[in-house]
């Protein structure tokens, strides 16, 4: 949980996200950084939870902290492009680069761009950028589509049958095959696909329309329509638990 609540006095921005994978609220401090990466993370099948602001050394809060699938813990700090090499914030990256290695953990730098990094002061951290341009405009678009209630099983079979038949189909057809499905909306059933990663296109090439072609994501063994925390949980029911419950004690 956050160790201590965003604030937008001064003008700052300051959002609340609905988290389904961690079923509560996800503090950001800004639209364009945090809220971001937010949408990142809530979508990454690799991870299993994360908080805002869960940790504080002196007066010093770390932005997000997550707990991975392969058991690892991340801190992330959120810094845009022209920020990263400031004195300041450096000192704060060793601080927390330091703090990390102590744990065993890892520290990860967030930015929009890689920093003009000449001299190679970031050279020792780990760094991912944020998805900007059509990829960024898909991640906001099929957010809202996240959640279970856009699919029934009776689209899930024709969805299989369709795709094991004609490999790559346009979202457009597919919305017209499964018209006929009783208990769903096509359209969103589509939607919730691609955003969970089961049906996919290239992201970064066009923004998803009705003329996009898909195809079934030959990385997932099936198609389940639960969100990434839930299914993982049933994956491995003690052992996430236990990891769970550690993950919320450590500081």
């Amino acid at each position: 949980m956050a160790t201590r609540k965003t604030s937008n006095k001064g003008g700052n921005y300051r959002g609340l996200h609905v988290s389904y994978k961690c079923d509560s609220q996800i503090q950001s401090e800004s639209a364009n950084y945090e809220a971001v990466f937010i949408k990142v993370l809530e979508r990454d099948p690799c991870v299993v939870a994360y908080y805002d602001q869960p940790i504080a050394v002196g007066r010093r809060h770390i932005d997000f902290k997550s707990l991975q699938t392969d058991e690892k813990i991340r801190l992330y700090e959120v810094k845009p492009y022209g920020k990263l090499l400031k004195e300041d914030n450096l000192e704060k990256f060793d601080m927390w680069h330091s703090f990390c290695l102590d744990k065993g953990w890892e520290f990860w730098l967030v930015s929009d761009l890689p920093a003009h990094d000449p001299k190679g002061v970031l050279d020792s951290y780990k760094m991912f950028i944020l998805p900007a341009g059509n990829e960024l405009t898909n991640l906001k678009f099929l957010t809202p589509f996240s959640c279970n209630s856009f699919y029934s099983d009776l689209a899930l079979q024709r969805v299989k049958k369709l795709f094991k038949s004609r490999g790559c189909i346009r979202v457009g057809e597919l919305v017209k095959e499964l018209s006929e499905t009783q208990g769903t909306n096509p359209l969103f059933t589509i939607y919730n696909l691609i955003y969970h990663q089961h049906v996919r296109f290239d992201e970064k090439r066009e923004v998803i329309n009705l003329q996009t072609v898909v195809e079934l994501n030959s990385a997932k063994k099936e198609l389940i329509f639960e969100n990434v925390n839930k299914r993982w949980k049933n994956w491995h029911p003690e052992l996430a638990k236990k990891m769970y419950m550690d993950f919320l004690r450590k500081e």
